[in-house]
């Protein structure tokens, strides 16, 4: 059984790429490379970096999929390097959801089919409540049309309701409005603020330039 995990700690996390830069601006500046930070279950974290800064790396790192960094990252006080894979499994469906930045839908199914294959994993949600979802982010009448066929921003909306087909005590979302305007970003950004007090989960998101439009939220640099 997987405990909740109210904390994810980093302590002098450094992607293997940027070492011998130590001495750089950009990471002497930085509020995450080389610094020791805790962020909670319940509270919202907003991380604003430009290009090439590494935020896509870093939320791999804490959503343990990679481990190309040094330093050490652990869940409350468990260094992640110690789980075994059947724990990242584990983890990664019932404890964090991560949003990737590049699309991640099968083409060759449909927006509907994308996300109830997500949701069959994890029995988290109806189907009236995803098309509920659906309704709510203004793709329900695309339900039925493969993802290949469908925008970048409405298969963005899509990925945003699949992350949230599931128990979560940290969402990490790297770029999840980078192609909504402003209308649906403030949208999305209240169906997941809704999504995160239900669980009581903590929130983890990136931007470069167009920040999910979410309120309370901790601002930090990369």
């Amino acid at each position: 059984m997987i405990p909740t995990i109210n904390s994810i700690s980093i302590h002098n996390l450094l992607p293997k790429v940027f070492a011998g830069e130590e001495n750089s601006v950009q990471i002497q500046e930085s509020d995450i490379w080389l610094k020791e930070n805790i962020f909670e279950k319940g509270k919202r974290y907003l991380i604003s970096a430009p290009s090439g800064a590494g935020k896509s790396s870093f939320c791999s790192y804490i959503a343990c999929t990679r481990r190309d960094y040094i330093g050490k990252i652990t869940y409350n006080d468990t260094d992640i390097t110690t789980f075994k894979m059947n724990d990242i499994c584990n983890i990664r469906t019932k404890a964090i959801s991560y949003m990737t930045q590049s699309i991640s839908l099968f083409p060759e199914l449909t927006i509907m089919e994308n996300i109830i294959l997500k949701n069959r994993l994890t029995g988290f949600k109806s189907e009236s409540e995803i098309r509920d979802m659906m309704e709510v982010l203004g793709i329900v009448q695309f339900s039925s049309r493969l993802a290949a066929h469908c925008s970048i921003g409405q298969q963005q909306r899509a990925q945003i309701i699949t992350a949230l087909c599931q128990t979560f005590d940290f969402l990490i979302m790297d770029e999840p409005v980078s192609h909504l305007d402003e209308e649906n970003n403030i949208k999305a950004a209240k169906l997941i603020s809704e999504e995160l007090d239900r669980q009581g989960a903590g929130l983890i998101t990136t931007s470069v330039g167009n920040p999910l439009n979410i309120t309370n939220a901790i601002h930090l640099n990369l």
